[in-house]
């Protein structure tokens, strides 16, 4: 009453073999729990999916026996670790990184003053600031977005009321596509 341990119930099949405890069956279909004093190791086997279970609901987390873990659900969709009802969350050298659903949609990042990064390759390719600016080839963007190297458009740039329409084999600048302010041609069109 009160106390921590292992509570075995309807102990027909159970024994104690190998430095451990099998019940259920033998052999392979054996689930047990043992201990190697070779490797240190503390195994719970079972033909099935191990649970664990704290408290008298649910449980609170499950291995199944295709090895996926799973955290606060018991529906297996096949996925290595499965998370419900909570964020993941990473805490390092007072960096805390995460990753979750809000109940609108999904959200990755820092939760603390600390910038965020996407790497491929082992070669940061994008940062996010603290402060919310977006570089993309460079580790410390000055503006909402700064991009060290060429910016591909099929169609228009446009910032503000300030456009940039890239179509025709010619630049058109102005206040929208329809008004022209400036209009950059090739030679051959000149003539």
């Amino acid at each position: 009453e009160g106390g921590a341990g292992i509570l075995i119930s309807g102990t027909d099949n159970f024994t104690s073999q190998n430095g451990g405890w099998f019940f259920n069956g033998s052999g392979n279909y054996a689930s047990g729990i043992f201990a190697s004093s070779s490797s240190n190791i503390l195994t719970l086997r079972s033909p099935q999916n191990i649970s664990f279970q704290i408290g008298f609901s649910t449980p609170s987390m499950t291995l199944t026996s295709g090895g996926n873990l799973l955290v606060g659900t018991t529906t297996d969709i096949g996925q290595r670790l499965q998370v419900s009802g909570g964020y993941i969350t990473q805490v390092d050298g007072g960096v805390r990184t995460f990753l979750g659903y809000d109940g609108i949609g999904s959200l990755v990042g820092t939760t603390t003053n600390h910038y965020f990064r996407f790497i491929t390759n082992d070669t940061e390719r994008m940062r996010i600031t603290s402060g919310g600016n977006i570089g993309i080839g460079t580790s410390s963007p000055s503006f909402k977005l700064d991009v060290n190297g060429k910016i591909y458009s099929s169609t228009e740039v446009q910032g503000g009321s300030a456009l940039m329409n890239l179509t025709g084999g010619y630049a058109t600048f102005g206040s929208n596509s329809s008004v022209v302010g400036i209009r950059v041609v090739r030679r051959s069109d000149i003539f």
